[in-house]
C-alpha cells in the first residue's frame, strides 16, 4: 500500500524547506505564550474614555483587524475601523485607541500613522516583532505586544490575529459568545 504524503514525515521535511508545518504546529504554543504575556501587560488607559478603536496596518496586519472586527461585530461596544493608509482619518480624536500593527515593524504606512499619533498625543498600542516601530515603542515606553520574530509573513497570520485580539480583551470592548454559541 502506498504511503500518503501527509504520513511521510521525511518527504514533508524535504519539501517544506521553510518549515511551515512547524509554524502551524507551534501556533497553539505561541498563542498561549502571547496570552500569558498579555495578562501581565499594563495599559494605562481609562477604558471608559475610549469610544473607537483604529487598527493601522497593511497586509496581514490589516487582515487580522478586519477579521476581528467581523468576528466580534455582534458584540462590539465601540466601532472598530481598519486603516491601511499613510494618514490618520480626520475623525480620530483623544477618545480613539490607535493600534499600530506591523509584523516587521518597518511598514512605511504604519510608521507614518505612528508619527502622526505621537504628534497628536493619542492613545496607542503597538503590535510588532521588531523594526523601527518596536524600537520606538520601547524607547518611548509605549504599550506594545511583541510577537516572535522570524516567522514567514504567510505563517504569522494566526499569531497576528491573536495579538490583535489583546487590546479588545484588555479593554473588554466586546462580549464573548453566549452559551448558545459555545
Amino acid at each position: 500500500m502506498k504511503q500518503h504524503l501527509l504520513d511521510n514525515s521525511a518527504l514533508i521535511q524535504k519539501l517544506d524547506t521553510q518549515d511551515m508545518l512547524g509554524h502551524v504546529e507551534g501556533a497553539v504554543r505561541q498563542c498561549r505564550d502571547a496570552r500569558n504575556k498579555a495578562l501581565h501587560k499594563k495599559l494605562n488607559f481609562d477604558k471608559s474614555k475610549i469610544d473607537a478603536l483604529l487598527i493601522c496596518g497593511v497586509g496581514g496586519s490589516a487582515i487580522s483587524g478586519e477579521t476581528l472586527a467581523v468576528y466580534l461585530r455582534q458584540t462590539l461596544k465601540i466601532p472598530v475601523v481598519v486603516n491601511r493608509g499613510y494618514d490618520l482619518p480626520a475623525w480620530v480624536n483623544s477618545k480613539t485607541l490607535v493600534v499600530c500593527s506591523s509584523y516587521s515593524g518597518d511598514t512605511e504606512e504604519t510608521l507614518s500613522v505612528f508619527k502622526q499619533v505621537l504628534s497628536r498625543k493619542l492613545k496607542i498600542v503597538i503590535l510588532s516583532s521588531g523594526g523601527a516601530l518596536l524600537r520606538e515603542a520601547q524607547k518611548r515606553k509605549l504599550p506594545y505586544y511583541e510577537m516572535p520574530a522570524g516567522v514567514q509573513p504567510r505563517g504569522h497570520d494566526v499569531l497576528l490575529l491573536y495579538h490583535s485580539f489583546n487590546p479588545f480583551r484588555k479593554f473588554k470592548i466586546y462580549t464573548l459568545c453566549d452559551q448558545r454559541n459555545r
